[in-house]
């Protein structure tokens, strides 16, 4: 965070870059930590969980990142952004938005509203989403990974698979697939 903290966007592969960061809607001031999350499902909006002086929140812009509109300053989102700040969307609904912190959060409605997810520990890390069914999910915690079967309703227990504290996550592409 400080004075360099931002948003930039390239549109070339990373050749060049523009700097979103004070462009209309987003907050004032020196920024902490971002959190950034894109839907294939929504090409043009980009959410945003910025760590501000001025206005810590869920931002979003509908139009590339020209314009922004603060959607949720909920607190449980933006609790400790020196250590979480995690934002993720859905691959396959962009109005399903998932925020990591020492608890669970999922939001139905494109970040307006949240509801807690169940989990069987605390401070998470990490989620991978099956591209192939939207309703399977793995996350990471303190505790281990977790699955659902149902979209997050449910979670499986740290007694159905060999578990330790994960941070990262990555899965290959083979059948059955393997966790790495």
């Amino acid at each position: 965070g400080g004075p360099n903290s931002g948003i930039f966007k390239s549109t070339d592969g990373g050749d060049t870059w523009v700097d979103l960061t004070r462009n209309t809607g987003l907050p004032d001031g020196d920024w902490g930590r971002v959190g950034l999350a894109h839907s294939k499902t929504m090409p043009n909006r980009i959410s945003a969980l910025v760590d501000s002086e001025d206005k810590a929140g869920l931002y979003q812009s509908e139009d590339g990142g020209d314009t922004w509109t603060l959607v949720s300053d909920d607190a449980n989102i933006t609790v400790r952004p020196f250590y979480f700040y995690h934002l993720y969307a859905s691959p396959v609904n962009g109005d399903e938005l998932w925020v990591l912190t020492n608890k669970l959060w999922q939001s139905l409605d494109g970040g307006k509203t949240w509801l807690q997810r169940s989990g069987t520990k605390d401070d998470f890390h990490d989620i991978k989403f099956d591209p192939n069914d939207k309703d399977r999910i793995i996350i990471t915690h303190d505790g281990g990974a977790m699955v659902t079967l149902n979209g997050g309703k449910t979670w499986s227990t740290p007694f159905t698979q060999p578990n330790q504290q994960v941070y990262r996550l990555n899965i290959d592409n083979q059948f059955p697939y393997n966790l790495y």
